[in-house]
Parts: structure tokens; C-alpha cells; sequence
């Protein structure tokens, strides 16, 4: 190679390079001029639909997975600034899938959840930290209806934590390591899941902290609801219950429910001596239904129940 053709071969290499560069800062800059304008989309679009003030920190777009990933969410509702906010979250995956390009029809296909915070409160008058929606909802059956319609693949929730503090009853909850495990069934068109938490406190005003741990199966479809078992236990005391809803805009739920009750816990989460100590089998039967008549909703509830001592 001469001087002259390596000199040539240079420049070409050297222009090659810079349009490389070039073409690459172009995408970057639209990339990330993309990104924000999703993240204000979303923003928007959520303050509009629900009256909570949404900030995310980045996010990240795999164009390859055709999945975004939302990182450092923050939910704010009602609260003061001295207060912790309505919801937050570390990170937020949201899957696509493209239904029809010609149609420009895209899809949830998946929805993962890691390490959220929800933060409850109801003051003494029965003012909550909820935002006041806008917009109108609708009802429960059109919002179910909806849900299914998307037909998301899976939806993941991992190692979540509600706190919920009401003033007026008064009552707080704690729940640590709350998770959920959601699938939908195309075949029979419903979401079948999982959903629980294994550090649960609920304080009333005059029981102590009563820690427990809770498991649930749950399917959700067209036709109503089941959770089936949902399994309540505490270090010495099980609850099964077996329940589920049938229409949605006047709700039906029937159920069982049966278990074994330690005295010895209920003395103690009571704060009272004269719960003699032993162990208690519960079994029973329950149902309610929502009736509507001139235009007002209400409801009627029965059971019955069986309880021997063991």
C-alpha cells in the first residue's frame, strides 16, 4: 500500500467512523428525548385519570424484549409534605406485545412489581390520603370486564409492604413481604393467582399486635370471582376460608370457612385472664347479597356457625 492509497483508505475510514458517531449521537439524543416524553405522557395521563401526582426518576427501553423499565416511582395523594407518600415503588417493568402493525395495536403482556410501598391513612374525621379522582369510574363489572379484556400474560408483585393507619376506628395494619403471582388463561379467558404475605400486624384499640400470615389461590373472570383456599394463620392458630362472588354489579359472595383457635393467643392478643386455655374448632357457612331497589343499593347477609371445644 502507497502513501497515497493509505492516505485514501484513511479518510474513508475516518468519514465511515464520524457518520457511525454521528448516526449513533442521533439515536441517543432521540432516544432519550423519547424516553421523556413517555415519562410526561404517563405522568400526565395518570394525574388526569386518577388526581395522584406521578414522579419517576428513568427509565430504560429494551427495544429488543420491546419492554420499559421504570425506576424510583413515587405516588403522591393527599398527604402533606411532612408525610410519607400514598405509594412508592423501585421498579416497574411493563412488557408489550404488538397485536397489529397495521392496526398500530399494542398490548400489555407482562406487568412486574418489585419492593412497593403503600401507605394508607384515614384521619379521625374520615378524610383519607386517596386522590380525588376527576373522571368518573365505572363499575365494578365494566372495570373487571376491562382487566380481562387486556389479557396480561403475568403480572408479578415482589416484596411489597402496606401500612394502613385509620384514625377514626381506630385500627393499623402492617404488612411485610406481600407478593402475588397473576396468570391469564386465554382458554377460559380469567387470571388465576397468588397472592400473600408472610409478616402481618393489625392492631385494634383494645386487642395487642396480632402478627399473623396469610396465603390466598384466587381466579378472576366474566362471571365473578373465587378465593379458594385463603388461609389465615398465626403461631398457634389456622383459618381456612372458602369463598366466592358471583355477579359483580349486585355482588353474591357465599362461603365456608373452618380452622383451630388457640384460647392461649386470644387471651393474649385480648389482654384478658379469664379466657381459660385450650384450643377452639371453628366451622361455619356464610352468605351476603347486594339487592337494589327505588334506585338505593343494600344488602342482606346469613350464616351459620359451629364452634367445639378440642
Amino acid at each position: 500500500m502507497n502513501g497515497k492509497q493509505f492516505v485514501r483508505w484513511a479518510a474513508i475510514s475516518i468519514a465511515a467512523i464520524l457518520v457511525v458517531l454521528i448516526v449513533a449521537a442521533v439515536v441517543v439524543v432521540h432516544t432519550v428525548a423519547f424516553q421523556h416524553f413517555v415519562l410526561e405522557q404517563v405522568e400526565q395521563k395518570t394525574q388526569a385519570s386518577t388526581g395522584a401526582r406521578l414522579n419517576i426518576e428513568r427509565m430504560a427501553i429494551n427495544w429488543r424484549l420491546f419492554t420499559m423499565d421504570f425506576y424510583g416511582i413515587t405516588l403522591h395523594g393527599k398527604e402533606n409534605g411532612s408525610q410519607a407518600p400514598l405509594f412508592a415503588a423501585d421498579h416497574l417493568r411493563v412488557g408489550l406485545k404488538i397485536v397489529s402493525i397495521l392496526r398500530r395495536k399494542v398490548d400489555l403482556n407482562e406487568i412486574v412489581l418489585d419492593q412497593p410501598v403503600a401507605r394508607l391513612t384515614v384521619d379521625r374525621d374520615g378524610n383519607s390520603n386517596l386522590p380525588q379522582s376527576p373522571t368518573s369510574s365505572g363499575t365494578s363489572g365494566s372495570t373487571i370486564d376491562n382487566l380481562l379484556d387486556l389479557a396480561i400474560q403475568h403480572v408479578e408483585l415482589n416484596s411489597g409492604q402496606i401500612y394502613y393507619n385509620d384514625g377514626q376506628t381506630p385500627l393499623t395494619a402492617e404488612l411485610h413481604n406481600f407478593r402475588s403471582q397473576i396468570h391469564f388463561v386465554p382458554v377460559v379467558s380469567e387470571y388465576r393467582g397468588t397472592l400473600g404475605y408472610s409478616d402481618g400486624r393489625v392492631t385494634a384499640k383494645t386487642f395487642r399486635p396480632i402478627p399473623h400470615r396469610l396465603q390466598m389461590n384466587f381466579t378472576v373472570s366474566h362471571s365473578g370471582m373465587a378465593a379458594d383456599p385463603v388461609i389465615v394463620a398465626t403461631e398457634k392458630s389456622t383459618v381456612n376460608v372458602h369463598a366466592k362472588m358471583t355477579n359483580f354489579e349486585r355482588a353474591h359472595i357465599e362461603g365456608t370457612y373452618d380452622g383451630v383457635l388457640s384460647t392461649v393467643e386470644l387471651a393474649r392478643f385480648a389482654n384478658s385472664e379469664s379466657i381459660p386455655a385450650g384450643e377452639v374448632a371453628l366451622a361455619g357457612t356464610g352468605w351476603a347479597h347486594e339487592q337494589c331497589a327505588a334506585g338505593r343499593k343494600y344488602g342482606t347477609n346469613a350464616g351459620d356457625s359451629e364452634i367445639h371445644p378440642r
